[in-house]
């Protein structure tokens, strides 16, 4: 971001002319402008895909007629997403005097899209909006950086894991949470909080089936204090994951197997921030005139700033497999995405 940024501000100071002006904060405004939009699509799959699978696995592996249990098993998830997540247009990505180098080529790859090989270049403009041209060389001031390459998977999926500690009630009610405590590992640290209800209203009614109403919410936080060492300012990074459900399953017990169908609403809310302020100033360079240095103080304030919003609906099914005080469970959904969660757990009930 640093290189970019000094590419940006020399080629400003080598192409000003007398009598127009620039403005430093247009020029961080833009700045943020277009690397939020670029990181945005280039990150699709982590932000729009971390935490799809949060709402799988929440069932409980209680018998109909039991009136108290508990069980306590890990969780893991995992969202496949199709292959347009490999890559994006640029040409409808949002930016502002932003072009690509080889425009023909205007299809980049994202995160998990594989190489990239084109180059994005800034037009450096005044404070009027036109672009700085130089007359001598024929040329705009521009700023070019390499557009980003990513690791290239044949199948492209976000995992999720968890662990958790579920109890069934007498009144056809259970209650899980899925938790583990803040972890501190150097300048970073991770926490998680989940919880469920899930209501059985057969149960009232004495139905040979289970139909359960449930409810899940979760949210994951990440921070990291200082990523970017060698800025003397303050800085930290975070992400954040939250999430919340509404589902309809209706199960029967056949023998030690539970199969079931369920529908469900999700909604996940993921924001990534880089906090702080990003000063520039070129002051220690030489052989420029003060009158042009001295024009050149700009500050990026949190240069990141992504959050994604998503609400789709997914169907399908799951099955337990009882075994004694071991249970197996498998659950796999479709919609915008295909989930699937996998547990082996154990359970005391009566």
């Amino acid at each position: 971001m640093r290189k970019f940024l000094a590419a940006s501000a020399m080629g400003i100071l080598t192409f000003l002319s007398k009598g127009q002006t620039i403005d430093n904060q247009q020029i961080a405004d833009d700045f943020k402008f277009n690397f939020n939009n670029y990181l945005s699509n280039y990150l699709r799959p982590f932000s729009e895909g971390f935490g799809a699978a949060g709402g799988l696995g929440w069932q409980m592996p209680h018998k109909k007629k039991t009136k108290f249990s508990i069980h306590v098993t890990p969780v893991i998830g995992f969202s496949l997403l199709p292959d347009t997540y490999k890559s994006f247009d640029f040409n409808s990505m949002p930016k502002r005097e932003l072009e690509l180098a080889n425009p023909s080529d205007n299809i980049l790859p994202t995160m998990v899209g594989g190489t990239a090989n084109n180059t994005l270049i800034y037009y450096l403009t005044y404070s009027d909006g036109t672009r700085i041209y130089d007359p001598l060389n024929n040329k705009y001031a521009t700023a070019e950086i390499d557009a980003l390459s990513g690791v290239d998977l044949p199948v492209v999926g976000i995992p999720t894991v968890g662990t958790q500690v579920g109890v069934w009630l007498p009144f056809h009610t259970g209650i899980a949470i899925r938790y583990f405590p803040k972890l501190a590992f150097g300048e970073a640290s991770i926490g998680q909080f989940g919880f469920s209800l899930q209501h059985d209203v057969a149960a009232w009614f004495h139905l040979p089936v289970e139909v359960i109403i449930g409810y899940n919410q979760q949210r994951l936080n990440f921070l990291y204090d200082r990523p970017i060492e060698n800025h003397s300012d303050d800085n930290t990074f975070t992400f954040t994951s939250s999430s919340r459900g509404f589902d309809l399953t209706v199960a029967k017990y056949l023998g030690i197997i539970k199969p079931y169908i369920q529908i469900s609403s999700f909604s996940l809310t993921n924001a990534l921030k880089l906090e702080g302020d990003f000063e520039f100033n070129y002051d220690d360079l030489t052989g420029l005139p003060p009158s042009q240095t001295t024009q050149m103080n700009f500050v990026v304030s949190d240069p990141i700033d992504i959050q994604v919003n998503k609400s789709f609906v997914n169907y399908g099914g799951g099955l337990f497999i009882n075994l004694g005080i071991f249970f197996i469970h498998g659950q796999y959904m479709l919609g915008e995405f295909q989930n699937a969660s996998v547990s082996i757990g154990l359970k005391v009930g009566f």
